[in-house]
């Protein structure tokens, strides 16, 4: 039944993300437009995923220490990723920045425009209201080691850790407060939340989409393309079979572990574009990350499902 169902949404997500490269290619659509669909996925989209799933949800005093698993788990994998990423470039001969590059992508994923997307399509909202609380501990784990990695001058600052209070992880905040405390939209909220969370998925395919056609030049010419290899198959494979090993020891419903194990593999973060050129590198590797990883993850995420409900079920 999760195999089935992931293979359907994949199905999905594959079709959305052609439709973007096609609208590229046809379009040639402005660097302004793009923009403003990544200021749509951040401030509206996925924090109307999270609170959808929160309020459709039975938030109770109980969840808390679940929520509080699922977060320091996801912190963990992030880290663990970044780590096993980083040993596998250094031993295979890369250095310096270049190995720091392939460990940031090896550890830190996609998991809210695709992962939250993916497990509300797959769990209902509660598998939802899950992935959304990984995505909180993968924000917290971008915006502190991660940017640590990334800085040539390796310096942490705390101006990086106050990207952590975004709209996103204030939405998660806000819905849990609220439904804890007893409180319930009315029907007319709830309306528009389900309208605006179910741009989420669609808005975030086609613009990864958008990124295929301008980076078609940097594939023909091979660059970058050698030292991809090593974070996508950490990312989408090394990771959610790790995750699987570890969540098995967990004192949880299955549902939990198996969302955890589904956003340990996902692919290479959407920002790695936008880090990279802010901290002084080039921003066509993180594309080729994201791009790779994803059209891979069409094709690894039904096997970590199928595998994870085999060994969890």
């Amino acid at each position: 039944m999760i195999f089935t169902s992931v293979v359907i949404s994949v199905s999905v997500m594959a079709i959305m993300i052609l439709m973007g490269a096609f609208i590229e290619f046809r379009l040639k659509t402005p660097q302004a437009t793009k923009a403003m669909m990544a200021f749509i996925l951040i401030n509206i989209a996925v924090p109307s995923v999270s609170l959808r799933s929160i309020f459709n949800s039975d938030v109770t005093p109980d969840k808390l220490p679940v929520f509080g698993l699922i977060y320091l788990s996801s912190i963990a994998f992030n880290a663990s990723g970044v780590f096993i990423a980083y040993t596998i470039a250094r031993t295979m001969g890369w250095k310096g920045m270049n190995a720091r590059l392939m460990a940031a992508m090896g550890g830190l994923g996609n998991t809210a425009f695709v992962g939250i997307p993916l497990c509300a399509s797959v769990f209902g909202p509660t598998g939802g209201l899950y992935a959304s609380i990984y995505d909180a501990g993968l924000t917290t784990s971008l915006f502190s080691f991660g940017i640590l990695i990334m800085q040539k001058e390796k310096a942490f600052t705390v101006r990086s850790l106050r990207n952590i209070v975004n709209p996103p992880i204030i939405a998660i905040v806000t819905g849990l407060t609220l439904s804890l405390s007893g409180f319930h939209p009315p029907a007319v909220i709830m309306k528009l939340l389900d309208n605006l969370a179910s741009l989420a998925a669609p808005l975030a395919m086609i613009y990864i989409g958008l990124l295929i056609p301008n980076i078609l030049k940097v594939f023909r010419e091979n660059n970058y393309l050698r030292q991809t290899w090593i974070p996508v198959s950490t990312k989408l494979l090394l990771m959610p079979l790790f995750a699987l090993l570890v969540v098995q020891l967990y004192p949880v419903e299955s549902m939990v572990k198996l969302v955890i194990v589904m956003q340990a593999g996902s692919p290479v973060f959407l920002l790695a574009p936008v880090l990279f050129a802010r901290y002084g590198h080039d921003p066509n590797y993180g594309s080729i990350g994201i791009i790779y990883s994803t059209f891979a993850y069409l094709l690894t995420i039904p096997f970590v499902a199928w595998l994870a409900g085999k060994v969890l079920q």
